[in-house]
C-alpha cells in the first residue's frame, strides 16, 4: 500500500482491484486478498469491525463536514481519496485572536470530542473508554485515543478507579 498525502487530499493506493465492485462497497461483506495483512490490522486493532469500515469511513467524513470519500478501481490497483478542507487552513497552536476563548475545531478536534469535552467540564460527567464507545458509537480503541488526544493536550485528566480509567476535568 502506498499513501501520499497532499495538502488538499490524502491518497491510499492498494495493488490490485477491489473484489468488490465499487457501487458495492459498504453494502455487502468484505472479499479480503490478503488475510494475513487483514490478522495483522485486527490484531493491532487498526481494523476493529469486519465490513463496517467503508461506512465509518463516510460517517466519520460527513461528520467532519468534509466530502465523501472517493474510490476508484484500475486495472492493478484500488485508489481511495480522502479530501480535507482546502488546504490551506493551518492548525493554531495557541488560543485564537480572542484570547478568552479556545476555537475546538480549529485546533482538529473531532465533534464527539468536542461533546465529550462539554459534558466533562459543563455538566461534570466522568467518561470512560465504554461510555465513550456506547455513546459515539465508536469501537473502545478509537475512544481510548480520543479521550488520550484530550488529556495530551490537558483539556481534562485521567483519574483510576479500579481497573477502570475515568476521564475527569482537571481540578
Amino acid at each position: 500500500m502506498t499513501f501520499y498525502i497532499y495538502s488538499n487530499r490524502i491518497e491510499i493506493i492498494s495493488p490490485g482491484r477491489s473484489l468488490v465492485p465499487l457501487e458495492d462497497l459498504g453494502k455487502i461483506s468484505p472479499i479480503h486478498r490478503n488475510e494475513t495483512l487483514c490478522n495483522i490490522f485486527r490484531y493491532t486493532k487498526f481494523m476493529e469491525h469486519v465490513g463496517t469500515g467503508i461506512l465509518r469511513m463516510k460517517r466519520a467524513m460527513d461528520e467532519e463536514g468534509l466530502r465523501q470519500p472517493e474510490f476508484y478501481n484500475f486495472t492493478n490497483s484500488f485508489r481511495v481519496t480522502f479530501w480535507g478542507r482546502n488546504g490551506t487552513e493551518e492548525l493554531p497552536k495557541e488560543l485564537t485572536d480572542n484570547d478568552d476563548f479556545l476555537d475546538l475545531k480549529k485546533i482538529g478536534l473531532k465533534n464527539r470530542q468536542i461533546k465529550a469535552l462539554e459534558l466533562i467540564l459543563n455538566q461534570s460527567q466522568r467518561l470512560n473508554a465504554k461510555s465513550y464507545s456506547n455513546m459515539f458509537n465508536v469501537s473502545q480503541p478509537t475512544a481510548s485515543r480520543d479521550l488520550n488526544d484530550l488529556v495530551k493536550r490537558n483539556l481534562i485528566t485521567k483519574e483510576k478507579e479500579g481497573k477502570t480509567t475515568y476521564f475527569i476535568k482537571i481540578s
